[in-house]
Parts: C-alpha cells; structure tokens; sequence
C-alpha cells in the first residue's frame, strides 16, 4: 500500500485514547481556578483532588504523596533538585549514583550538579543493560544522598531489580544509621505493562508520565509525605507549595483515566505484545543479516525492542523507513534534540557494549516499540520495507 503510515515509536509518545480524550474534552469546560473561593472554583478543586486520590490509589499511594507536574521531566527535575537543595548545606561534597543508561532528563540534571560540589557518580550497566543491585551496595557510602534507577528503559525495555536495589539501600540506611540514600525510579514507559505499587517496590520518590499510556502530556512525582524536598518551580502554593502554577485541570484528568485504563487492560495487552515482539524479533533474525536484538535474554517490557544491524546507519535508516511509511528511532527521541550531546548516536547502546566491545552498535541501533495498535501485518510492512533499504545500501538483503 502505497500512502500506507505504520507507527513504531510509542516509546516516545502515544496517542490520547478515545475514552482519555472524552474525559478531557469535558475537563476543559471546568476553566475555574481550582484556588478559587467561590462555588465553581471549589468544583474545580473537587476534580483535581478527585483524580489526585485515583492516581494515588492506582499506585498504592497517599493522596498527599501525588504532585501533578506538567511532564515527565519536570517530574525528574523536581525530585533531583529538589533532594539536592535540601542536603547541599547538611553534607559535605554529597555524593549521588545514577544509573548510566537514565533518560536524558535524569542524566542531566545529575551531571549539572558537579557545579554544586556535588560527587556525581554514573553506574555502567552489565551488556544486557542490567543495573547490579550489588553494585549499587559496593558503591554507596555515607554521604550518599540520592540513587535513581529507571524501572524499565526507554531504548532497550529493560526491567531493573528495583526491588533488590532498594533492599541494598535499606541495607546501607542501617549501616550509616541516616536516612539517606533516598531511592528514585523513573516508571515512565512502565504502567502499560507493569503493576506499580510504591510500597512493593520499596521507592521512596517515582515519576510517571502519561503521554507514555495513551494520556495528555502530564506528568506525576509521587514522593513519600515523610520526606523533604524543596520546590524548584516558585511563585503559588499549588501541589503542597512544591510545584508552583495554577493546575492544568484537563491534562490531570486525562492522566488519572489513562493510568486507570492502563491499568485495566495491562495484563491482556502484555501478552498480546510480548507475542508481536517475538515475532518481530524471530522474524528479524531470519531475514535481515548481521542483526542482534539487545537485552534479549532479560526481562523486557514487551512494547520495546533494539535491534542492531551490523554496517547500519541508524539515523539515515530512519528518515530512509520513513519515506516508506514507517516511523521508527535510532534512540530516545530527546537524546536527538539534546544539544547538549553532540556525540551521534545511543548513549544507552554503548553503555551496555562497553564490556564487549561491539562499538559500531551506538550507531548501528533502531528502537521500535508497539502498541495498541500495532499488529503482525505492521511487523511484515515494516521488516519488507528495512530489507529493501539494507539491500540497497549495504547490499545484505534476506538470508532466505
């Protein structure tokens, strides 16, 4: 089919679903501020904390435990600085571990924290992309204040032990006798296909955000009521004084229904996925040469896959797949834009081949990720049209 459009990038953003884009539409309707005394402006305040107590209960949260933000990284942004403005004057040279293989928008705001005498250390994961529990216990000492770790990567899908690594930390707590490290997970690509239960998973501050689940561009820290941050954004009083700015009701709304919906519909779309993606993957190691799926023998999120094609270019793959209908990356669509990173092509990729040495993988990578709509017919559109482009290029074609 010639107009024919298959969309394989919903690590980087889904559409708002119909039953999330109802719900929004009718929000939008509600334009009182929610801070407002009179009688609309308390209906107002009524959908926000009503959507507030959905989020936490989905989560297994306090209500007060809940910060909308306006994304994602703002989410992660407030937990990082937020943390830091606390402890800058209580420890000396305070000492942080971030996995090496975090979204941009952890990476970041972590690395600009040397300007503030802080010891910012990045943890290399092993060549599947697996951030040892272990290792974070060999490497946090006393004036660690922080350790984030993503709950399930955005460019290879990988579910880390977050579990085991808050043990470590639990551990290391009643060594120092302190209530640091404080442990933050990133579960933005998680909730389609994993439970979230902040008391399970033994984190102390989490960020979500919804236009991974088929929600409007919003996002939540949810971050235990005992624990102190301090507000990056100032002005108001909203969400508890930390997040200065009058809520935008709407995306809020949108964001509780789709994490409820997500939730709902999780198990069945899980396997439904997990089946689509080992049929990409078996059929992609069958007819296209030199190509290794990353992480596969790890447990993974169904909607993401790597693959690497060995004498790829990834990101001229892409634009060529586009002009042939398929929307795929070559990484986190972020790390494209960051111009803070000028290097080419997947830090995530070449974190986890550091150990074997496969450097022409960095740039050699193309994420596709699945979702709701994605069928087996998309697969074979998608894999006839990458085998024409190799064969063109790279003169590799099928092994068949």
């Amino acid at each position: 089919m010639k107009n024919r459009k298959v969309y394989m990038d919903f690590a980087s953003g889904t559409p708002i679903s119909p039953r999330v884009k109802l719900a929004v539409l009718k929000t939008m309707d509600v334009f009182y501020n929610p801070a407002s005394l009179y009688e609309s402006g308390k209906k107002a305040q009524k959908i926000l904390e009503e959507s507030r107590i959905k989020v936490a209960k989905l989560i297994n949260a306090r209500k007060d435990e809940i910060i909308f933000t306006s994304s994602g990284t703002e989410a992660n942004n407030l937990a990082i600085f937020g943390i830091s403005k606390i402890v800058k004057n209580k420890i000396n040279k305070p000492h942080i571990l971030i996995s090496a293989i975090e979204h941009s928008s952890v990476l970041e705001p972590a690395r600009s924290l040397r300007n503030w005498g802080f010891d910012v250390e990045e943890i290399i994961p092993d060549q599947n992309g697996v951030i040892s529990a272990k290792e974070i216990r060999k490497k946090i000492r006393k004036e660690t204040v922080f350790v984030s770790v993503m709950l399930a990567n955005n460019e290879i899908g990988v579910i880390e032990p977050i579990k085991e690594i808050a043990k470590e930390i639990r551990h290391a707590r009643k060594i120092f006798q302190s209530e640091f490290p404080y442990f933050h997970t990133d579960a933005s690509q998680a909730p389609g296909f994993l439970d979230i239960d902040v008391v399970t998973l033994g984190i102390d501050l989490l960020t979500l955000d919804s236009s991974k689940f088929y929600g409007p561009k919003a996002g939540v820290l949810f971050k235990k009521s005992k624990l102190e941050i301090s507000p990056v954004t100032l002005g108001g009083g909203q969400e508890k004084g930390l997040r200065a700015g009058t809520e935008n009701l709407p995306a809020i709304v949108g964001f509780s229904v789709a994490l409820e919906e997500s939730v709902k519909i999780r198990n069945k779309e899980s396997i439904r996925l997990a089946k689509i993606r080992d049929y990409f993957e078996n059929k992609i190691i069958a007819q296209i040469k030199g190509s290794e799926i990353n992480a596969k023998n790890v447990l993974r999120i169904p909607g993401i896959s790597s693959v690497s094609i060995k004498g790829l270019d990834s990101e001229f793959a892409v634009f060529q797949l586009d002009k042939e209908g398929i929307m795929c990356a070559s990484a986190s669509a972020c790390l494209t834009l960051n111009s803070i990173n000028e290097e080419k092509g997947s830090y995530v990729i070449d974190a986890i081949n550091r150990t074997t040495g496969d450097i022409y993988k960095k740039n050699s990578t193309l994420r596709f990720s699945f979702g709701r709509s994605t069928t087996k017919g998309d697969i074979d559109f998608c894999l006839k049209a990458l085998s024409v482009i190799l064969l063109n290029q790279l003169n590799y074609g099928s092994s068949n």
